[in-house]
């Protein structure tokens, strides 16, 4: 089973990343139930362990990806985009500590890190199919993921109490959560797909 491979012993460096954030997710989640660990807004301690949860299975989006989807993808692709998914987890989180509430603008970083991470790693994942337009359908998965998101922190603001906008008091912040996405994954988008049909022009391997 693809899952199960996942946690085999004796992974590359990358992988062994990847892990050591999982089980730390996994640990994250009870800390924040039983309330071991405070953040900023401390009432919306308890529903921090369900993100946590669900930072810990987006590990395992890439992998699952690939053996499912992409399994003509080569393994150093699927490894950069794993840790590209971890990273993203990580900027996510280090915001959950205050950052988001500062007036430094990191949610605004965090959604075009984000996007253009994701972009990049989902791209990789598909490039096997079609070198050039696979970085435009990432880019697209990427829009989509950030619509959701938006629709997701809009839900529990209102479902469940949360205050899960960025820029605290901006009532712009999902307009510019979207044009923040727009940015990163254009970047990436573009960047790439001009990059690779530059070298299918030129008849040279895809790096």
């Amino acid at each position: 089973m693809a899952v199960q491979s996942f946690f085999r012993r004796k992974e590359p460096l990358p992988r062994q990343f990847v892990h050591a954030l999982f089980w730390i997710y996994l640990a994250l989640a009870p800390a924040f139930w039983f309330g071991a660990i405070h953040v900023y807004h401390g009432q919306e301690e308890w529903f921090l362990g369900p993100l946590a949860l669900m930072s810990a299975g987006a590990l395992l989006i890439p992998y699952l990806a690939f053996h499912f989807f992409s399994p003509r993808s080569n393994e150093e692709d699927l490894l950069l985009a794993e840790v590209l998914v971890g990273l993203a987890t990580i900027v996510s989180w280090v915001g959950a500590f205050g950052l988001y509430r500062t007036r430094l603008s990191y949610d605004t970083f965090v959604h075009v890190f984000n996007s253009a991470a994701v972009t990049m790693a989902f791209g990789l994942l598909l490039r096997s199919r079609d070198r050039a337009s696979a970085f435009l359908l990432a880019g697209l998965l990427a829009m989509s993921g950030g619509v959701a998101n938006e629709l997701f922190e809009w839900g529990g603001d209102h479902v469940w109490g949360t205050s899960m906008y960025g820029e605290q008091g901006d009532p712009q912040d999902t307009r510019n959560d979207l044009v923040a996405n727009l940015a990163g994954m254009g970047t990436v988008t573009a960047v790439s797909y001009f990059w690779l049909q530059e070298h299918k022009k030129s008849g040279k391997p895809k790096a």
